[in-house]
Order: structure tokens, then C-alpha cells, then sequence
């Protein structure tokens, strides 16, 4: 019966150690994606800005355009942990964000401008140790 006990108790240390690590990572990886999109959205505008001379004021004029998949009509990712929109549009520039929405342990936006500089993050908000994250270079093809 001890030998039991001494497993049960490893193996929770273990998971306490493991599992933020886990939850980190999967965001990470979601976080990669939203920079991903966002560089999309960045290309489909400049589509947009040679045929029209301004740039798209919202994700649905791109997707009934050709430029952007049907999925970025409703805002809204697949998992809908993110909802991307495109905060202003003129002739001369635009900002696009993607919101992390609210519920979770994870916080915050991440946009692009038209000359794709890509900058937000996201975080736990959690003291004293907050964890923020923003997309990876490699995974935006940077």
C-alpha cells in the first residue's frame, strides 16, 4: 500500500509540474496560428488596396472579394478562442486585430498594420509569474 501511495504522490508532482507547461504550449501553438491569419488578412488587404485603392473595412468584404477564406466572415476562429477584426480602413492604412476572447486564463490581442508589422500579445495575468506570449517568428514564416 505504500508503494501506492509513493507513486500516486510522484506522479502528482509530475502532472503540477507538467501540466502548465501543457497549457502553454497549446497556446503557443494558437498564438502562432492568429499570426498566421493576421499576415493573411495582411495580404488580402494589399490584394484589395491594387484592385480598389483603399483598403477593405472589414474581413467579410475581403472573403465576398475571393481574397480571404469564408471562415474569416463571422470573426470568429474555428475553436472560437479568437475573433479577428479590422479596426480601421482608409486609402492610406489599416489595423487588424485578433482578440483572445474572455473566460480563460489567457488575455489580449494581437495586430497587424499595413506595412505588416505585427505586434500584441497574450497573457495569463496571473502574479507573480505572467507568461506572455506572442507568435513565433518560424511559425509566420519570418
Amino acid at each position: 500500500m505504500a508503494e501506492v501511495m509513493i507513486v500516486v504522490v510522484v506522479s502528482m508532482m509530475i502532472l503540477s509540474w507538467a501540466m502548465p507547461n501543457y497549457f502553454q504550449a497549446v497556446e503557443q501553438s494558437r498564438i502562432d496560428l492568429v499570426g498566421a491569419n493576421l499576415l493573411m488578412i495582411w495580404t488580402a488587404q494589399r490584394m484589395y488596396f491594387v484592385n480598389n485603392a483603399t483598403y477593405a473595412s472589414s474581413t467579410a468584404a475581403l472573403v465576398t472579394a475571393g481574397l480571404l477564406d469564408s471562415s474569416f466572415e463571422s470573426g470568429t476562429t474555428a475553436d472560437g478562442k479568437y475573433e479577428y477584426t479590422i479596426d480601421s480602413a482608409s486609402a492610406s492604412a489599416f489595423k487588424a486585430t485578433a482578440e483572445r476572447k474572455s473566460g480563460e486564463r489567457w488575455a489580449g490581442n494581437l495586430s497587424i498594420d499595413q506595412g505588416g508589422n505585427l505586434t500584441g500579445s497574450i497573457s495569463t495575468g496571473e502574479d507573480p509569474n505572467v507568461i506572455m506570449l506572442t507568435p513565433s517568428l518560424y511559425a509566420i514564416g519570418l
